[in-house]
């Protein structure tokens, strides 16, 4: 998409940072609540605050933008899951509520219930391969991470000799997601709360 009265402009002027922060920032809230597909590129400039043109300039197209988002959402989701799962001081059900707590807090504030990288994971297109490529490597470093944490403290005798921290992992994440998810479609908490509760009795299954 070319616009004439701005050509000059904008192939010459630097990139304002804070400019792009703001255009990344206003994308996430708005992919967070509405869905990427119902989002389109004049909505974000207009909540932004700038020009169409301005928004092309930093993003060409909606899916550059769109994976703009996604590495800065998986990058804050993955730093935080690590930060927990990183302390050697926590033990794993501590480590496990402690994941649920964050997120669901998180989820209030910014999704409406529901969780950021789940929602990008339902709405986005088959086709849309970028995009789903920054969901899958999100949550594979996510199951890394936790796996880690509790091959850690399997060696440490905490868990039984049968107990697989890969499994577990993926049984804490089903249950994170698809928590999330259910209590943003009914409009209440308590489906998060019933997850976390689960998620502990995995863990606590299986010590020793």
């Amino acid at each position: 998409m070319v616009y004439p009265d701005h050509k000059v402009n904008i192939m010459t002027r630097r990139p304002n940072v804070e400019a792009r922060e703001k255009i990344l920032r206003t994308a996430y809230e708005l992919f967070a609540r509405r869905g990427y597909e119902a989002v389109s590129m004049e909505r974000v400039a207009a909540r932004a605050g700038i020009k169409k043109a301005n928004l092309f300039y930093y993003y060409p197209t909606k899916e550059a933008l769109g994976v703009a988002v996604m590495k800065a959402a998986s990058r804050r989701y993955a730093d935080g899951v690590r930060a927990i799962f990183a302390d050697e001081t926590q033990d794993p059900v501590t480590a496990v509520r402690l994941l649920f707590t964050a997120a669901t807090a998180g989820a209030r504030r910014d999704c409406g219930g529901g969780c950021f990288i789940g929602r990008m994971t339902t709405d986005l297109d088959e086709d849309n391969h970028a995009m789903r490529r920054s969901v899958t490597v999100c949550v594979e470093q996510w199951r890394e991470d936790i796996e880690r944490f509790l091959s850690r403290w399997k060696k440490r005798g905490y868990f039984r000799a049968a107990f697989r921290p890969m499994e577990a992992a993926d049984a804490v994440l089903a249950l994170y997601e698809g928590g999330l998810l259910i209590a943003q479609a009914v409009g209440t908490p308590a489906p998060a709360e019933h997850a976390e509760r689960a998620a502990v009795t995995v863990i606590v299954g299986w010590r020793s």
